[in-house]
């Protein structure tokens, strides 16, 4: 049975938490509804330093002057290179790179040309890479003009400076063409 007092007790703390109910929903709705962006710094007195390196890969060398063969009446034209490998590189690092100016170069196809089967090595230990000009570069000539780049690709993807050659077929018939070293 309960008593009057466990009655009266028992409405005191249920009207204590109905009206703590709406306190609390106030008090919640009176808060800042968003954080607010701060921006936060700081100062050291400690200093510190570091060094970076990148690896040098070498790059090939050109042993003679480059050699532009007009062939028969412009047909077969070629370029020779003659170049070293660097030391602790085989022909396989070897990167060649080809790129052309001129207006018969609108016409030069880039197919046809394998550095790795187009090179050969010398008794001396150099290396001669024969390059294919062109049907319409080497016959029509155009003034056409073309920069070859000999590179060696290191394991680590890093590719040296080019060991560079520019070679520019002549008007008719590779009349007045000619190759030079530019390095």
């Amino acid at each position: 049975m309960m008593t009057a007092r466990t009655v009266r007790r028992r409405r005191v703390i249920a009207l204590l938490a109905g009206a703590m109910v709406p306190l609390v929903l106030l008090a919640g709705m009176l808060l800042p509804v968003s954080i607010q962006q701060t921006e936060a710094g700081w100062t050291a007195e400690t200093s510190v330093s570091a060094t970076a390196a990148a690896a040098v890969i070498p790059a090939p060398q050109l042993t003679a002057q480059c050699q532009y063969r007009p062939g028969v009446l412009g047909l077969g034209a070629e370029v020779r290179i003659h170049w070293a490998l660097p030391a602790g590189y085989e022909l396989t690092d070897i990167v060649f790179q080809k790129s052309s100016n001129g207006l018969g170069s609108l016409l030069e196809p880039i197919t046809g040309f394998s550095g790795v089967s187009g090179t050969t090595r010398n008794t001396d230990g150099t290396y001669t890479t024969t390059v294919p000009v062109g049907l319409l570069g080497g016959l029509l000539g155009l003034g056409s003009g073309m920069n070859l780049g000999v590179t060696v690709k290191d394991d680590s993807g890093w590719t040296s400076q080019p060991a560079l050659v520019m070679a520019r077929s002549g008007a008719v018939a590779g009349l007045g063409s000619g190759c030079w070293n530019q390095t």
